[in-house]
């Protein structure tokens, strides 16, 4: 495997997987992190747990008060309108916390796992559709489950309880098509007749 092969870290080297002919990395080898910078990894993250628990919190409380509040008898739109628009501030405030604690993150990686860093986000880019190609068993999967395409034909909801490939509205649901809901909450299977 070369410097330029997929799954191989910065400069060549071995990588670290399930097996010996596997081509996953682990970010620590992807990035060649330090020990330092995976040391200071960690505490950024603890701070940014701690930060984020009230925030989801509090989000969670103010959703089941507008779930509440739509169950009842005589819903008030104006509380409602309230309720959304503390939500909408708490979400604004997460992504502002995640935002901030990246920033952070990412001011401990030398320029080279910087440029390391930018194929992961064209992974992330790519990511629904390698997930669809596993999913169709046109790519093998990671381990332990591989490429194949366990229970999909037996339940709506794909292998392993998660939802279905996205395979487009032309395959039918069973097979891994897109399940929608209505209005009313109920599951339509893409496939279904107009």
């Amino acid at each position: 495997m070369g410097a330029d092969s997929p799954g191989t870290p910065p400069g060549g080297g071995t990588v670290s997987g399930a097996g010996s002919t596997s081509k996953r990395a682990d970010l620590v080898s992807f990035l060649e992190l330090t020990e330092g910078q995976i040391e200071s990894l960690r505490l950024l993250k603890d701070q940014f747990e701690d930060e984020l628990f009230p925030l989801v919190r509090d989000s969670w409380e103010k959703e089941w008060q507008l779930r509440q509040l739509y169950r009842s008898e005589t819903p008030n739109e104006t509380s409602a309108a309230m309720l959304h628009q503390q939500i909408e501030t708490l979400y604004e405030q997460v992504r502002s916390l995640g935002a901030r604690h990246r920033e952070q993150s990412r001011a401990l990686l030398k320029y080279k796992q910087l440029t390391a860093l930018g194929r992961l986000e064209t992974v992330l880019e790519l990511a629904q559709a390698a997930e669809d190609a596993v999913c169709a068993n046109l790519l093998e999967g990671p381990p332990p489950y591989g490429g194949f395409f366990l229970g999909s034909a037996a339940s709506a909801w794909g292998p392993l309880g998660s939802p279905p490939c996205g395979l487009g509205s032309g395959i039918p649901a069973a097979f891994g098509g897109r399940i929608e809901r209505n209005d009313s909450g109920g599951a339509l299977p893409s496939d279904q007749a107009n």
